[in-house]
């Protein structure tokens, strides 16, 4: 069919209707011609899940992972206030594709709060929401202060106790150099970026300096370079070493246990209101979704709070919760 709409110059009308063009980009993505012949194409050659349509129906939809578990769909994050004297309400529910990074949604949610006057002094978060970028960000745009917990590296370094970590080096931004915790002095440092964009130092020590250092095995494993070090541009790099030390504080970790509520906002999501299960088709319509429920969620807890009952730590069952008669 698709070869007869290119093959007849009045056909063109009909390859700009959706359904035609969804047709096609499916088609060329699963499927390739070879000598006649239709094939399908090996994994390697399809597109990755955030390029590539699950459904016809629901051609925003894409395919995850998360623990071990896939779904086809989106992602829901919501904002919820945690004030100890008033009622714990969402604020926001955002909606983005499944494949979205959390940390990339954060920028889009700050901008929806401010554009509703509902920005938070502090935002407790999600590791998963957590960066250097965002840390640094968020207080410079928005004046909002990201808390949360920060993702361990990957770093061999990290796991082995006696290895220099980058927090053994020192930066000096402003001569744009580092020195090692022999005392040796950088010679490279190169502006850059990552795959996804974000802004990076690369610092590497001269190969024959640290091929005869007697701590080689503390710093490198290998065996033709010197060290290497990545670092976050100054503001992200500073913002994130500090989170990092904050968190082992006692003061940080009962702070942060205020964002525990979350979790139960979430579940009743999911268990109450069946946030996981999407009735509308398209971004636009699941966001409507998303604010229907939180919507739904916070009637139940101001009505509540204004009947002065509090929030119990687990759920009480409809009949446990009447009056006892006699």
């Amino acid at each position: 069919m698709l070869d007869s709409l290119h093959a007849d110059p009045s056909a063109a009308p009909l390859l700009s209707l959706p359904a035609v063009q969804t047709l096609e980009l499916v088609w060329s993505q699963q499927f390739s011609r070879k000598t006649g012949e239709v094939q399908w194409k090996p994994g390697t050659a399809v597109p990755p899940s955030a390029q590539r349509p699950e459904s016809p129906y629901d051609t925003e939809a894409r395919f995850s992972t998360k623990r071990g578990r896939g779904w086809v769909g989106y992602k829901v994050h919501l904002t919820e206030a945690c004030e100890p004297d008033l009622p714990e309400v969402i604020t926001h529910a955002h909606i983005s594709s499944s494949c979205t990074q959390d940390i990339q949604v954060m920028p889009s949610v700050h901008h929806a709060l401010a554009a509703k006057e509902m920005l938070p002094r502090q935002h407790l978060v999600d590791s998963g929401y957590v960066s250097g970028s965002v840390l640094a960000d968020s207080l410079e745009q928005h004046g909002v202060e990201v808390i949360g917990p920060t993702r361990p590296g990957a770093n061999w370094q990290l796991r082995d106790p006696e290895a220099f970590k980058i927090d053994d080096f020192s930066i000096h931004w402003e001569s744009q150099h580092a020195t090692c915790p022999q005392g040796q002095r950088s010679t490279s440092w190169l502006l850059g970026q990552s795959p996804e964009g974000i802004p990076l130092v690369f610092v590497s020590f001269p190969r024959k300096v640290c091929q005869s250092c007697e701590v080689r095995a503390r710093c490198t494993k290998s065996t033709s370079d010197g060290r290497c070090l990545t670092l976050l541009r100054q503001p992200a790099f500073e913002a994130l070493q500090m989170m990092r030390k904050q968190q082992e504080t006692p003061e940080w970790k009962a702070m942060y246990n205020r964002r525990s509520g979350i979790e139960g906002t979430v579940s009743v999501a999911v268990r109450a209101h069946g946030a996981r299960t999407a009735r509308y088709r398209g971004e636009a319509k699941l966001r409507l979704q998303g604010m229907a429920t939180a919507a739904g969620i916070n009637l139940g807890r101001v009505y509540a709070w204004w009947q002065g009952r509090p929030r119990a730590a687990t759920r009480t069952a409809c009949f446990a919760r009447l009056p006892a008669t006699v």
